[in-house]
């Protein structure tokens, strides 16, 4: 953590949601935002709105689950990650 932390996990994550969303053809940017004006109408905490993420998100929909599993598996073998 001291050199560093999770930063080198970031692009990644970016990668992985990119062929998420080129995919899938989802657009996970607005159905994030969707999602925070919904919690915000239903008076979720500002906290747990800015908490929210593209795995909220993705955890929502089956499909988009079963996509996203497929390709973190393509990366990790890309990456030689197993």
């Amino acid at each position: 953590m001291r050199l560093g932390g999770y930063e080198y996990i970031k692009p990644i994550r970016a990668e992985i949601y990119k062929l998420l969303s080129g995919r899938m053809v989802v657009r996970l940017n607005t159905r994030l935002s969707n999602k925070k004006k919904t919690f915000a109408l239903n008076g979720v905490s500002k906290t747990k709105i800015d908490e929210l993420n593209y795995l909220d998100v993705i955890a929502d929909d089956k499909k988009l689950i079963e996509g996203y599993v497929a390709i973190v598996k393509e990366i990790t073998v890309k990456y030689g990650v197993c």
